[in-house]
């Protein structure tokens, strides 16, 4: 994979897509209870655990 090909993958990821949102979410509770609380509009979801 060159360069060019390399960045347009990149380009095209989003962070909703599962692997980019597995890594960037891998381990940390308080971001995703954060994110779960936003998109379900709650304030009181817990994240017990996170795992990828």
């Amino acid at each position: 994979m060159d360069r060019s090909e390399l960045n347009k993958a990149i380009d095209e990821f989003c962070i909703m897509d599962d692997t980019f949102m597995s890594a960037v979410f891998d381990g940390d509770k308080e971001t995703v209870a954060l994110l779960l609380n936003i998109i379900l509009n709650r304030s009181d979801m817990e994240v017990i655990e996170v795992t990828a």
